[in-house]
């Protein structure tokens, strides 16, 4: 149930949404930083919450935009995503609430842009992304140093590709993402690793089998020079599995060197959205996909083992988009879903924006703190077989949380 990324461009792109880089611990009240979206009446409002409270509603030019990511360096707080201006997406960032819109590629006014991550390095903002070129139909992995656009290299400058996160140390930049090549039954996406701008392609088993096979990376983190990077496998309709349309296999890479976080050789699906490292555990923050009803869960993996998050109602879905650990606590960002009234026909329900601390949910407040109308303006579809048809809400009543960050 990603919102944003959706809206880009080329196959199939998944907000999420990640952090990429770890905090450091100190025994006072954490403060917890989340940022994302409410919905008001169809639209997307770009947001960032302080522990509970909603905070600021980020501007935009023509009052729609996307939160990707976050960042907190001493007291000013950095968003990152997209605005809606003039019928197309524009990468930007917000510092402290102020806008900063970052330039297209040639001037480009027609194809859509994304800000995905961010960082402060040596002083310098730097914004992962991709960068629309709409003679092509394609977005190009891309990265805004103080405003200054960067395009990274690709398999073919024809193809593109995306820039799904970063994360710096020492005098290094790192960048995750995705690269476009031909395939012998398609354009797939590639995983890509970029460290200060020269390419990597990630190796990970194909399925011959399969129509496609196709992988992203949507986080990273460096630690003691290590380079960790965690993405999703996505094989289309393989033939072991005629009822899978495409097979979601989450994974991680140390070095270049993959670990698969579920058995490759069975049906079963699941996404990765965020990675962190801290004293030698890995912790991975997605979405697992129930063999019962076939929805989304949020779930947690602490050195590969899969644990789930608590949700408003299991028979629902939820997802995880990012993950800190701070002073051995695990902070996870996301959503869960309610049904509005279950009475209406078909169904509303509306995605809640949340984070979990070791486990504990909290549900972030929304528009307003008092119930939610019901809604005309919906997605109406049936979960599964006999299911009552459920609309999802665009409404006041739906948020998400895509980030999250945490100062001690």
């Amino acid at each position: 149930m990603k919102f944003a990324r959706i809206l880009f461009v080329l196959l199939v792109l998944f907000l999420a949404l990640g952090g990429c880089g770890d905090d450091d611990n100190s025994d006072k009240a954490a403060t917890v930083y989340t940022a994302g979206n409410v919905w008001d009446e169809g639209k997307a409002l770009p947001v960032y919450w302080v522990n509970q409270e909603l905070t600021a509603e980020l501007p935009t030019s023509e009052g729609e935009g996307y939160v990707e990511s976050m960042l907190v360096s001493g007291t000013d707080v950095y968003t990152v995503g997209s605005n809606l201006f003039e019928g197309i997406m524009i990468a930007v960032y917000w510092k402290n609430g102020e806008r900063t819109d970052l330039p297209t590629f040639q001037g480009n006014t027609s194809a859509d842009n994304i800000g995905t991550g961010i960082t402060i390095h040596d002083g310098s903002v730097y914004v992962g992304g991709g960068a629309g070129v709409a003679e092509l139909g394609i977005a190009l992995p891309a990265f805004w140093k103080n405003g200054e656009l960067t395009i990274l290299e690709t398999i073919s400058l024809s193809l593109g590709g995306l820039v799904n996160c970063l994360a710096t140390e020492a005098n290094d930049i790192y960048f995750g993402g995705f690269v476009i090549e031909q395939g012998e039954n398609g354009l797939e996406a590639q995983p890509a690793s970029w460290k200060n701008g020269a390419l990597t392609v990630l190796e990970y088993p194909k399925r011959e089998d399969a129509v496609l096979s196709q992988a992203i990376v949507y986080s990273t983190t460096v630690v003691d020079g290590d380079v960790y990077v965690a993405g999703t496998i996505l094989y289309s309709q393989p033939d072991e599995f005629p009822d899978v349309t495409t097979l979601y296999k989450p994974v991680y890479w140390k070095n270049g060197e993959m670990t698969p976080l579920l058995d490759m050789s069975t049906e079963e699906s699941a996404c990765v959205s965020s990675i962190a490292v801290v004293d030698g555990k890995i912790y991975i923050a997605g979405y697992y996909y129930d063999t019962d009803d076939g929805l989304e869960k949020a779930c947690v993996w602490v050195d590969g083992v899969l644990e789930k998050l608590s949700m408003i109602d299991p028979a629902l879905w939820s997802t995880a988009s990012s993950i800190k650990v701070v002073s051995d606590k695990v902070y996870v960002a996301g959503y869960t879903t309610r049904i509005i009234d279950p009475d209406q026909v078909p169904i509303p329900v509306a995605n809640v924006p949340c984070y979990w601390v070791d486990g504990e949910r909290t549900d972030l407040p929304l528009l307003s703190s008092t119930d939610y109308p019901s809604t005309t303006e919906t997605r109406g579809y049936k979960l599964w077989e006999d299911s009552p048809v459920l609309s999802e809400s665009l409404e006041r009543e739906s948020g998400l949380a895509s980030a999250i960050y945490v100062i001690n």
